[in-house]
């Protein structure tokens, strides 16, 4: 009976992910009072967060990351585009790189956080390119509304080269809203070229709700084309 229910055990976490032990992460606090934003800094312990892997993103559906914790606990490159579809909190561990080469979509009805276990130079980091279609590097498709995206910390780089160049870097896709940004601590660059803005929407596209409360944030956009949009 032992073996059975080791065995069982075992496919779970292979078909699921592996699970870390508790992690420690920053979260910030923002106490509105008045016109003034001040933020309160703390540290806290998720449980047993699941260990984000390229093997995970493969095995999901459609490359998706549903409900849950997710620890980066070493670097790697994932070539595929990431798509959030849930309420999803990822900690970044301090020295660990997540690269995505094609950027993160989070649909519209998904919340990606951010979190860093640090707030110095080793904090982990995410790099997040897109190269065509007019996607946003981490928010919305061409023509869909990004979800809600909060950063609490972390080195966050989000670059659209000339292949999405009609999207933001941080924000909605070509002819998009940006959905909903929240920015309290970190290091954060959004960068677009032409249309889209560096943190934003896309070309044609709104704004959205963009708050910044701390970090230290770039948004970068490129020389202005004008182009007729059909549909």
């Amino acid at each position: 009976m032992k073996k059975i229910l080791y065995t069982l055990t075992l496919l779970c976490t292979l078909a699921q992910g592996a699970w870390a032990e508790d992690v420690k992460y920053i979260y910030y606090m923002a106490i509105e009072s008045g016109n003034q934003v001040s933020l309160i800094r703390t540290s806290t312990t998720a449980s047993n967060p699941t260990v984000l892997t390229s093997t995970l993103l493969k095995n999901s559906d459609e490359d998706n990351l549903g409900d849950g914790w997710y620890v980066l606990n070493s670097s790697f490159t994932y070539r595929e585009r990431i798509v959030i579809s849930g309420e999803v909190h990822l900690i970044l561990k301090d020295g660990c790189t997540l690269t995505a080469e094609q950027g993160i979509r989070i649909n519209t009805n998904a919340t990606l956080s951010i979190y860093a276990q640090s707030i110095g130079d080793n904090m982990g980091k995410l790099v997040a390119i897109e190269t065509h279609h007019d996607k946003a590097a981490i928010g919305g498709n061409k023509n869909y509304r990004a979800g809600e995206l909060f950063i609490h910390g972390g080195n966050i780089e989000a670059t659209c080269n000339s292949g999405s160049k009609y999207a933001a870097g941080i924000g909605g896709g070509m002819c998009a809203d940006g959905g909903t940004i929240v920015i309290d601590g970190g290091n954060i660059t959004g960068s677009s070229q032409y249309g889209g803005t560096g943190i934003g929407g896309g070309i044609y596209g709104l704004a959205g709700t963009i708050t910044i409360n701390g970090g230290t944030v770039t948004a970068e956009a490129g020389s202005e084309e004008i182009v007729e949009y059909d549909g």
